[in-house]
């Protein structure tokens, strides 16, 4: 219900992994 309400949560939360992981390494 929540996917189709709105866009996948994956997506943006991978990109702030990624920035996170640039920031900490």
């Amino acid at each position: 219900m929540n996917l189709l309400r709105g866009p996948p949560p994956p997506a943006p939360r991978k990109s702030i992994n990624w920035q996170y992981s640039r920031i900490k390494y």
